[in-house]
């Protein structure tokens, strides 16, 4: 579990998120691009963030296997 990093917790309530997310070579879904205007934007998300979690679920280790 990492200690760090700053965290940041945003609940997106309805699509499209106005974001693209990449799998890195770790496995983590990383913002690699942020829709100008979109809902990432408005909610301060930026490049480079990782998504840990997804409807009360950790994400550690889960996107390697998709």
């Amino acid at each position: 579990f990492p200690t760090a990093r700053n965290y940041h917790l945003q609940v997106f309530t309805a699509a499209p998120f106005g974001l693209t997310l990449t799998k890195d070579r770790l496995g983590s879904a990383v913002v690699t691009k942020v829709v100008p205007n979109g809902s990432a934007e408005m909610n301060n998300i930026q490049l480079g963030h990782l998504v840990v979690g997804v409807n009360d679920e950790w994400l550690a280790g889960k996107l390697s296997k998709i």
